[in-house]
């Protein structure tokens, strides 16, 4: 897989520090360029483990999926809400399914 960067999506997340996508980057593989704009030093070093999809507020970033497992140049995309993420697989520009993940619990009061 691989992580590419929609850069004219990009908003330099936080201006005062190290962009999301950078800082949490458990390789240490996005920096800025001069733009301060992100780009992966090496694409082959990357574990696939998509944080910095998940980290990124625009949904800037994205993984593209190996030929081996899509035969055309999919994506996989996530769409952030309060409490869930969801995946949507795109395949020649068309949402071809969706995942959603429930990644916090709603807490209920109780009376």
């Amino acid at each position: 897989m691989g992580i590419q960067f929609e850069r004219e999506k990009c908003i330099q997340c936080n201006p005062t520090g190290e962009s999301f996508c950078s800082k949490y980057c458990p390789g240490d593989l996005i920096y800025l360029d001069s733009e301060e704009k992100p780009q992966m030093r090496d694409n082959s070093k990357c574990w696939d483990c998509m944080v910095c999809v998940k980290a990124c507020p625009v949904e800037a970033i994205y993984t593209v999926l190996p030929y081996s497992i899509s035969s055309s140049k999919a994506k996989l995309i996530p769409f952030k809400q309060e409490n869930k993420i969801i995946w949507k697989l795109e395949k020649e520009n068309e949402i071809k399914e969706e995942f959603e993940i429930i990644t916090a619990k709603d807490e209920q009061k109780s009376d």
